[in-house]
Order: structure tokens, then C-alpha cells, then sequence
């Protein structure tokens, strides 16, 4: 034992010198053996597995916060060019609702499942972007009765909530200045989390390949460790 803890520290000690001897006798001496790094091997692979997946699990759930409120400014930057854009406009039973929404969205607008809903005073939905838009009817019955949007517009800001089909829902909508028409936006929580949700899976793929290719490190330390010839005994010279 005392040859194999000289072999591991003559190489740096022996070329400082003989005032660091004191040092390599101290370091020598509180330096584990080989056979207790080998079993420290799995306690050394578990705390970096634990630890590895606390941070990925810390890393996805701020992917996941960040994607939703890039998701909401999005959408209420949106609306908001939008609706700017509809202030000009004359909204009356007599106007091309569907083509005055077309011409007020900027580009981008219904992208990553985004819907425009065009209601006139009563809160029917009169345009739609997409045109197959599902939803259609009452923008009070789409969004729900106890939602503060079509209330307070603007001031509510961008919500989420569970739209009458169920949908887990982003919503914002603007009161349409000099008329009162409103203008909603929708988009699925799903959509808005789709790239968030990419990134997840490679994450996570990557995790499980990292973890498989840790869990055969201790295996074929053992297995090295059996296939080692056993030490030659050096015979000593007749006197």
C-alpha cells in the first residue's frame, strides 16, 4: 500500500523539490486507497444523478414560466396593434367585418394557434381569424360569464382561462375606441407551450442517455477490477 501511495505522488512531488516533502507525506497520507474510490464510485454517481435531475427539473419548470409570459406579451402586443388599427375604422351593420379584422392584423397574428374574435355592441362574434374559426356566437358565452374581460378590456390584461369547450385558454380583450365593438384574442395554453414542450422532451432525452450511460460506469469498474491479473510476487535474492 505504502509503494502504491508513492507511485501516485512521485510524479508531481519528486520534481518540487525537497521542501515540498512534508507536504506530499501529508498528502499522501490522507489520500484514500483505491479499493475506497471504488466503492465510493455508485454514493459519487447517485449525488450526481440527484443533483442532475433537480436541475433539470428547476431548468423545465422556468422554461415553462418564461414560455407562458412570452406567450402573453405576445399576445397583448398583438392586440394592441390591432386594435389601434380598428380605430379608424367605421364598425356598422353595413361594414365588411371579416375584412376589416383581415386588414387589421399585423403579421404574425394568428400564428402558434392564435384566434381573433371581432364582436359588434350585443357581443356577437360578426369576424373570425382564422375564417373556420371554432368559435362563433356570443363572445359572453366563449369566454365565460365570470371572466373581467369583456368588462374591464384592456385593464384585465392577458388571463388564462377555460374557455366554454374546455379549452385552457390565454385570452386579452380590447374595447374598440369610438364604438363598441370588441376585439378578443385567444390561444390555446397547449400552443403557446409547444416549443417549450420540444425543448422539454430533448432535455429529458438527454437526461435518460446521461443516466444510462452513468449507471454502466460502476458496472465495468467491476468488471475491469475481475479481468486484473493479480499482482506477480517479486522473489527475493539468496543471501
Amino acid at each position: 500500500m505504502a509503494r502504491a501511495r508513492s507511485a501516485r505522488g512521485e510524479g508531481v512531488f519528486s520534481i518540487a523539490g525537497p521542501q515540498w516533502q512534508d507536504l506530499r507525506a501529508l498528502f499522501d497520507r490522507h489520500l484514500p486507497s483505491t479499493e475506497v474510490l471504488r466503492r465510493l464510485i455508485p454514493i459519487l454517481l447517485i449525488g450526481f444523478a440527484v443533483t442532475t435531475c433537480l436541475g433539470f427539473y428547476y431548468q423545465i419548470g422556468n422554461g415553462k414560466d418564461a414560455a407562458l409570459d412570452s406567450a402573453q406579451r405576445q399576445l397583448a402586443l398583438t392586440a394592441e396593434v390591432a386594435a389601434l388599427q380598428l380605430k379608424a375604422e367605421t364598425l356598422n351593420s353595413s361594414t365588411d367585418w371579416q375584412a376589416t379584422l383581415a386588414d387589421s392584423l399585423p403579421k404574425g397574428a394568428i400564428h402558434d394557434g392564435r384566434t381573433a374574435l371581432l364582436a359588434d355592441a350585443e357581443g356577437n362574434v360578426q369576424a373570425s381569424a382564422p375564417i373556420d374559426s371554432p368559435y362563433q356566437g356570443n363572445l359572453l358565452t366563449i369566454l365565460g360569464p365570470q371572466q373581467p374581460l369583456t368588462i374591464m378590456g384592456a385593464d384585465a390584461g392577458v388571463l388564462r382561462i377555460t374557455l366554454f369547450d374546455g379549452t385552457d385558454a390565454l385570452v386579452t380583450v380590447r374595447n374598440i375606441p369610438k364604438t363598441d365593438a370588441q376585439l378578443a384574442f385567444l390561444q390555446p395554453v397547449g400552443h403557446a407551450l409547444s416549443g417549450w414542450r420540444s425543448d422539454a422532451i430533448i432535455e429529458i432525452t438527454l437526461l435518460i442517455c446521461a443516466g444510462l450511460c452513468s449507471r454502466s460506469l460502476p458496472a465495468d469498474c467491476g468488471i475491469s477490477r475481475r479481468l486484473r491479473p493479480p499482482p506477480k510476487e517479486t522473489l527475493s535474492p539468496k543471501s
